[in-house]
């Protein structure tokens, strides 16, 4: 799976992508990728399926499926074998 730099590199990216309002933590925090010191929020491995969980920019009129392309395409090309994303929550930005 991803060491803390790439995971750190690949919120960064994604939070960069059009469409995307933030990383979601879960209910409780449980969706982050564990490392000394620091959780990286949003990401966790589930069987060594990358696991990326977002929170839309509803107000950048982009469709999700392509928002999720985008991203899918970040954590491949940052090392994950494997990709689910996630929408939990929406949100309009200003």
């Amino acid at each position: 799976m991803l060491d803390h730099t790439a995971a750190v590199a690949l919120r960064d990216a994604i939070l960069a992508t059009s469409g995307v309002a933030g990383m979601s933590g879960g209910r409780f925090g449980e969706i982050a990728l564990p490392f000394p010191g620091e959780r990286v929020k949003g990401l966790r491995d589930v069987d060594g399926v990358l696991d990326v969980h977002l929170v839309a920019d509803l107000s950048a009129k982009r469709n999700l499926f392509d928002t999720a392309a985008d991203v899918e395409a970040l954590a491949l090309d940052a090392g994950a074998a494997r990709v689910l994303v996630s929408f939990d929550d929406a949100h309009t930005t200003t």
